[in-house]
């Protein structure tokens, strides 16, 4: 309550950023009535005048519909919550959570934190995930179907199933410890970044929307990328011994980054439409540039 009291928590212009108070009378307390009034509150550790010790009273904020907090508490007690689209935990530092109450929830961000273990069952409208920079190292990913963008980068996941995320459209998660990725699934995936992945070799399916890829790895012997008929950037730099690339018929791709791996022979013949290409550092001791009338 002292928190709330003496702290705008209130965005009211929709900037995402907090501009007034809850207690709108300025009688120094919080009447239920002013707390159902509110659908989104900001909580915000480092510009405040007083810190929260825990959630105690949360659940009177029955119509919250957006919950931003870095503060470190008990989170439990949201899952009373049951209005609540958007929570963004990040820096707040749980080690466990469990949002299996949250079924409206469409976004969840808690980077930069500190979750060994995270429930995520039971959120059937969950469309964002963003979990990058904590401890996992499972994610159970089963049942949310209409996940769109996950970045559950710079953790120690040792596999990730996307098995039942047909609807993904943007995946980070690099940074992990996996050796393989199936993306066979997620047709509708159109941007990848995945930087230090840990197999020797990447064969792309067919993946009909994909425009944008990052990929590296130390370990990465080869990538094949000729399934790929809408790809428009490929980035695999500083992959140290990338020796084999192999793209095929790319007549969208405009940029091409491989510098710094160990490729002797490139092909780019039937991507005619390249605008940059990036492959110093390699083997190469030629390549055909012929019929390529946008490159800079």
């Amino acid at each position: 309550k002292i928190y709330l009291v003496n702290n705008a928590s209130v965005d009211t212009d929709n900037d995402d950023y907090p501009d007034a108070y809850v207690d709108t009378n300025h009688d120094g307390a919080i009447q239920i009535t002013e707390a159902t009034a509110v659908t989104n509150l900001y909580l915000n550790y480092y510009n405040a005048t007083v810190s929260i010790v825990d959630f105690g009273g949360i659940q009177e904020f029955s119509n919250l519909r957006l919950l931003k907090s870095n503060i470190t508490v008990d989170y439990s007690i949201v899952n009373s919550l049951s209005l609540l689209e958007v929570l963004d935990i990040s820096s707040a530092h749980p080690s466990n959570l469990n949002l299996s109450g949250l079924t409206n929830l469409k976004s969840f961000i808690c980077s930069n934190g500190s979750l060994v273990s995270l429930n995520l069952s039971g959120l059937p409208n969950l469309e964002t995930l963003i979990c990058r920079n904590n401890d996992l190292t499972t994610l159970n990913l089963a049942g949310l179907t209409n996940l769109k963008t996950i970045d559950c980068s710079y953790n120690a996941l040792t596999s990730l199933n996307l098995s039942d995320q047909t609807n993904l459209v943007n995946l980070k998660c690099g940074y992990n410890l996996f050796t393989s990725l199936n993306l066979s699934q997620n047709t509708n995936l159109e941007n990848l970044e995945c930087y230090k992945f840990n197999g020797t070799s990447m064969n792309f399916p067919t993946l009909p929307h994909l425009k944008t890829i990052i990929f590296t790895g130390d370990s990465l012997l080869s990538i094949d990328v000729t399934q790929l008929n809408a790809l428009e950037s490929l980035e695999c730099p500083y992959s140290g011994n990338l020796n084999v690339l192999t793209l095929g018929n790319k007549p969208f791709l405009k940029t091409l980054y491989c510098s710094g791996g160990n490729i002797d022979l490139l092909d780019i013949s039937n991507a005619n439409n390249l605008e940059n290409i990036y492959c110093t550092d390699n083997n190469l001791t030629a390549l055909n540039v012929a019929n390529m009338p946008n490159l800079t």
